[in-house]
């Protein structure tokens, strides 16, 4: 199956994840000819969340101390990656959102 040479995918993965499951699939998509990217969630990434040892996470700990990130710094992570496809390669992108990655790719797909 042949792709258009503009044609990017972003995935948004969901809360409590990381990009790791989906890297097949973006792997599939670039040997494909695809651009693709998972971009890794603030609000989903234990080094932000003050959880201690992220093998052996504890979530029992006090908040961080300039808080939990938010969903608009997610959306701020995912439109990182949209708008140099779009403004700079002008790349057609389509946006793939799993569970709450789907409100993170809603509000980044929001036309400025």
């Amino acid at each position: 199956m042949s792709f258009p040479s503009n044609l990017a995918v972003v995935i948004c993965h969901g809360s409590y994840h990381s990009p790791a499951p989906y890297l097949p699939l973006v792997d599939a998509f670039k040997a494909r000819g695809v651009d693709a990217y998972c971009p890794q969630l603030p609000t989903a990434d234990l080094t932000k969340l003050n959880v201690g040892d992220i093998s052996k996470p504890d979530f029992d700990r006090e908040p961080p101390s300039g808080g939990y990130p938010q969903g608009e710094e997610d959306t701020e992570a995912v439109l990182g990656v949209l708008k140099p496809l779009i403004q700079d390669q002008g790349k057609k992108v389509l946006i793939i959102g799993h569970s709450a990655g789907g409100w993170v790719a809603t509000q980044a797909a929001q036309p400025e």
